[in-house]
This record gives structure tokens, C-alpha cells and sequence, in this order.
């Protein structure tokens, strides 16, 4: 059987290579900031690469930090701690979280979204004691002297 279909104008893509259950010294691939479809709210999606050698190295991880007033302070804390990005704003950039180190771990436990059925492996970044040196210290807001300095 053939199936017309012109694929000049079509870019290639392919399909990712998702990381197993497990703890895995990874990196932030890519950084998106987007709005969840049925409620609106906002989340950072954070694309993680397994940076080990090994069977595993280049295999990515997804994890979405969805952020409201509940969970804020959380997502703060795990900005300063985990990833060494100190929020002092109002406004979020999501550029401050490209490129950092973390020890990312994949559960066995999975989130169902029951209105599309949909499944997802529970992904968690925790800081990394081999790699926090090589996250900058980063800060956003205008207040990033007078927040500097509060922490020394």
C-alpha cells in the first residue's frame, strides 16, 4: 500500500531516549515556561541529560515545577538550593536554569492526568553534592547587591 504524503517540507525529529527508575548526576538540556491546559497554571519544565558515563549518558529526563501560592515558597527553596538561583522578582526568567547540575531522581510512582489518561514517571531534582559547584550563584530581580549581600 502507498500513502501519499509529501515529506519535503517536513523537519526530522526523533524520539528521546527517557532515563530509567533511578539517581542520575544530570544537566538542563533546555528550559520552558509554560501554563498547564485546564487550570492555567504556571510551570517551568526542565529537560534533564544524564551527564555520566555509560549506558545512560545523553538520556533525558522531563520535569515540570508548576508554581502557585502553595507551592512558591517550595519551588523558591528548591531554586536557592538545588539549582544556586536566589528568586528576588516578580518576574521569572526561565534562562537562569539553563545549563545547571542536579541529581535527578525517576520514581517508580507516576502522575495520571485522568481527564486525557495520560501517565508520567515522577521526576525530582535534588542537589547534587559532585556538581553544586559548577551552578553559579545567579540571582534575578533588581535587589541582586542588597540580596547578595544578606547571604554572606
Amino acid at each position: 500500500m502507498q500513502v501519499p504524503f509529501d515529506f519535503s517540507e517536513v523537519e526530522p525529529k526523533t524520539v528521546h531516549h527517557f532515563l530509567p527508575l533511578g539517581e542520575f548526576e544530570c544537566q538542563v538540556k533546555s528550559v520552558e515556561m509554560g501554563r498547564s491546559k485546564e487550570k492555567k497554571t504556571p510551570f517551568i519544565k526542565l529537560t534533564w541529560r544524564c551527564i555520566e558515563p555509560g549506558a545512560y549518558k545523553d538520556k533525558i529526563a522531563v520535569e515540570y515545577k508548576y508554581i502557585t501560592s502553595g507551592t512558591a515558597p517550595y519551588f523558591k527553596g528548591w531554586s536557592e538550593e538545588v539549582m544556586n538561583v536566589y528568586l528576588n522578582t516578580t518576574l521569572l526568567d526561565e534562562q537562569l536554569f539553563c545549563r545547571r547540575y542536579a541529581l535527578v531522581e525517576i520514581s517508580g510512582k507516576e502522575s495520571v492526568n485522568k481527564k486525557n489518561n495520560t501517565r508520567r514517571k515522577k521526576v525530582k531534582s535534588k542537589m547534587s553534592k559532585k556538581h553544586l559547584r559548577k551552578n553559579p550563584k545567579s540571582f534575578s530581580g533588581t535587589n541582586q547587591k542588597k540580596h547578595h549581600n544578606s547571604l554572606t
